[in-house]
């Protein structure tokens, strides 16, 4: 995860705990107030963490696999045109600027990337040393732990 990653999630991690302290400091009504506020953050991390956030990357015969706590998804290698390692400057000069549309800023970013020419599906824990793949319905665009190392698997498969 980039510095910046985990300084926001960190900073994001405290705010439930922050809101059960000040919970603890007022009248019933805004107490309650707060306790639901902060059980609602908590269920908004858990589903992040569960559902958005991957787990891994795996490369499996034909196939990429993503790993989460609670899904996988798997995406045929068959399709792949190009695998190239990417950072968000290179991706805004080629494709213009760009809106995430899922969740973002804690443990990183997942779901849709839309830029002005390109839509990327996006699993990212870092904003530089992005692996992206094109040619599937929806390109790619993750960042895998040993990034050089995946791409070299990828380039190689037969």
């Amino acid at each position: 995860m980039s510095t910046s990653l985990a300084v926001l999630t960190w900073l994001l991690l405290t705010v439930p705990v922050l809101l059960l302290l000040a919970a603890a400091r007022q009248p019933a009504p805004v107490a309650h107030a707060l306790y639901a506020v902060t059980a609602l953050m908590v269920l908004i991390y858990a589903w992040v963490a569960l559902w958005w956030r991957p787990t891994g990357f795996e490369l499996t015969g034909r196939e990429l696999v993503i790993h989460w706590p609670v899904r996988r998804r798997a995406f045929s290698l068959d399709q792949v045109t190009a695998v190239e390692v990417v950072d968000f400057d290179a991706l805004h000069a080629r494709y213009g600027r760009g809106m995430r549309v899922g969740a973002g800023g804690l443990w990183g970013a997942f779901g849709l990337y839309v830029m002005k020419r390109l839509t990327v599906l996006m699993y990212v824990s870092r904003w530089d040393q992005l692996v992206l793949l094109s040619g599937l319905p929806r390109p790619l665009l993750i960042s895998p732990e040993e990034h050089e190392a995946f791409v070299l698997r990828l380039s190689q498969r037969s």
